[in-house]
């Protein structure tokens, strides 16, 4: 969870106190009818540095941006319309699944005053509350979300307490039984005569079927199994799997990287950062990644250590810390490439390794070049590489033959850089969801 901004606060106002603990208590009993990708509309208020400032946060990941400082008006359309869609959802749920829907008309009044904050975070709308303009005014109503299971307790309750009746009424009620007979005077000679004849014992066949127990009706249903999705990959096969593949990240680093990207204020480098960490995640948990940046080495041999599931963090860590050169150059690019082909060639036969290389082409020299900058073993060993090309730069698709050495994926902006970049990991099947058991 990320912190989106912060807001003062007056630790001794009461009025605002409270309506922070109202907004909470809502979002508390939205939270089951809504799904993952709406509920995310709302961001998360908590009281920090010693109450005297509210913190706004949200589960999703990405640079947060204002939606009034953004420039393209093309993206901040699409964004509006995202943003009417969420409000449409949330009010419909409410009136569909919530029986008091006038307890949520000062919610929804609050998400559609203009006083709120929208922030965007990789291409979905954040509402940040403003409290101030509300605490006086327009307090939310307090809900009492255990109502209904206080309900439920009582008739669950008084269903056990009618099985107990019946119960008892069926041991120690005489109506309807049969008295017991009484005992009959026997003659001596008819004594005599039972007693050489005595009957059979009876062979019982079976034993009697025990009557059910009616308290069995108060037992808790067991829970259903979860569903997995039919894609996902088991225990079993994570542990079988003694020799799984590697991902290795090749990302540009060259100074034209520090341009912005199309339909945001953050640089294309920013933003093939801020996609590489998110894709980090899904990975299924067996691969190791690394990850390397053609321009930094300058021709030096490139060191390309792997990180475990255990050390992902350490690995997003690496990637934030990433800066740009101020320079380019095609010899360094095509060497960072030609590195990477010469030590899977070396391991290919024991192991398989994908490639993401991640480039805007600004520095790749003319399409004639690539003969002379990469050898024939570079394009031989470089096979499930899959290449995401910033602003669909020619020479890249040149020097990639058309796919024939590299599926590629063209990105023009900074949401179609996240977009591609989840493509081609996704079309690589290795990020496989882990089976719930």
């Amino acid at each position: 969870m990320q912190r989106i901004t912060r807001v003062a606060i007056d630790s001794t106002d009461n009025n605002k106190l409270k309506l922070l603990t109202q907004y909470n208590q809502l979002l508390s009993i939205l939270r089951p009818i809504l799904t993952d990708r709406t509920f995310s509309f709302f961001a998360k208020p908590k009281l920090i540095d010693n109450g005297n400032y509210v913190g706004w946060y949200s589960d999703l990941e990405g640079q947060p941006i204002l939606l009034s400082e953004i420039a393209d008006s093309t993206y901040k359309e699409s964004i509006e319309q995202i943003l009417k869609a969420r409000i449409a959802e949330i009010e419909r749920a409410i009136k569909t699944q919530m029986s008091s829907v006038s307890a949520f008309e000062q919610l929804l009044a609050l998400i559609k005053d203009h006083s709120r904050q929208i922030y965007v975070i990789n291409g979905d709308p954040v509402i940040v509350i403003n409290f101030a303009a509300h605490a006086e005014s327009n307090p939310l109503p307090t809900i009492n979300p255990k109502t209904f299971w206080n309900s439920f307790r009582i008739a669950l309750l008084a269903l056990f307490l009618l099985a107990l009746l019946g119960l008892l009424w069926y041991l120690f009620c005489p109506w309807g039984k049969e008295s017991a007979p009484e005992p009959a005077v026997i003659s001596p000679v008819v004594a005599s005569t039972l007693e050489e004849k005595p009957e059979p014992e009876k062979v019982v066949d079976h034993l009697p079927v025990p009557l059910s127990d009616p308290l069995s009706a108060t037992l808790p249903i067991p829970k259903a199994k979860p569903v997995n999705d039919p894609n996902c990959i088991t225990k079993d096969q994570l542990a079988k799997n003694r020799n799984p593949p590697r991902l290795v990240i090749a990302l540009d680093d060259s100074e034209s990287m520090k341009m912005i990207a199309k339909g945001s204020n953050i640089s294309r480098f920013a933003a093939a950062k801020e996609a590489i960490n998110a894709i980090i995640d899904k990975v299924e948990p067996n691969i190791e990644i690394s990850i390397i940046q053609l321009h930094s080495n300058e021709g030096k041999k490139i060191n390309i250590p792997f990180y475990s599931l255990e050390d992902r963090e350490i690995l997003k860590t690496r990637v934030n810390n990433f800066k740009t050169v101020n320079y380019g150059s095609d010899t360094f690019e095509y060497d960072g490439l030609n590195q990477l082909a010469e030590r899977f060639g070396e391991n290919s036969k024991k192991q398989k390794y994908y490639t993401l290389v991640v480039t805007d082409g600004e520095e790749i020299c003319t399409c004639h070049c690539r003969s002379v900058l990469i050898p024939d073993y570079t394009y031989s060993n470089l096979i499930d590489t899959k290449v995401i090309n910033i602003t669909g730069n020619e020479i890249v698709n040149c020097v990639f033959q058309d796919g024939l050495y590299g599926k590629l994926y063209t990105a023009n902006t900074a949401n179609e850089i996240t977009k591609q970049i989840n493509k081609a990991v996704e079309n690589m099947k290795i990020t496989r969801p882990v089976c719930v058991e």
